[in-house]
């Protein structure tokens, strides 16, 4: 057993802290990953999809983006991002052949940065919407099922910490 005297422990407290402290970010940057997991209730709750009606023509000034091969399209309507007006929400309005005046919408609601949407091919979109600095949703919408086939929460705080 080793005996420490009163005058040794303080010091023997500090060379702990600073080892543990050195070892937290002796990480190495090839070593940082982005960590992916399900997403949290609160955010899943942040997602609408649904199936609406709409007059012909462009739906509330979005902009328009057409898949590949031009058999679909979705307008994207994006908030004000230089307003102080929140919360943010973006709308994607999807439509084209196959649709019969049916359209598919969904709005995101309550996002704090960026967003950003595009084809992959005729049936799929991939969506990643931003909740705040260090999170993310990564969403795959198939068109024709009307449905999201992926969706992971994407967290990149340890891409912030320091490496070596």
């Amino acid at each position: 057993m080793i005996s420490l005297s009163r005058s040794t422990l303080p010091f023997c407290l500090l060379l702990i802290c600073v080892t543990q402290a050195r070892s937290q970010t002796g990480v190495k940057c090839s070593d940082r990953t982005v960590v992916y997991s399900t997403a949290p209730k609160e955010i899943i709750e942040k997602i609408e999809i649904r199936n609406v009606s709409l007059p012909a023509g462009h739906p509330t000034g979005g902009q328009r983006v057409v898949s590949p091969q031009g058999t679909v399209w979705f307008d994207e309507v994006d908030p004000d991002y230089m307003s102080t007006k929140v919360p943010w929400t973006t709308t994607l309005y999807v439509g084209g052949i196959g649709h019969s005046g049916v359209f598919l919408q969904v709005s995101f609601k309550d996002h704090g940065n960026t967003f950003s949407a595009r084809w992959i091919n005729e049936k799929l979109v991939f969506i990643q919407v931003w909740w705040g600095r260090f999170a993310s949703s990564d969403i795959i919408l198939d068109v024709s099922r009307r449905q999201f086939i992926y969706n992971e929460f994407a967290h990149y705080g340890e891409l912030t910490e320091s490496c070596k």
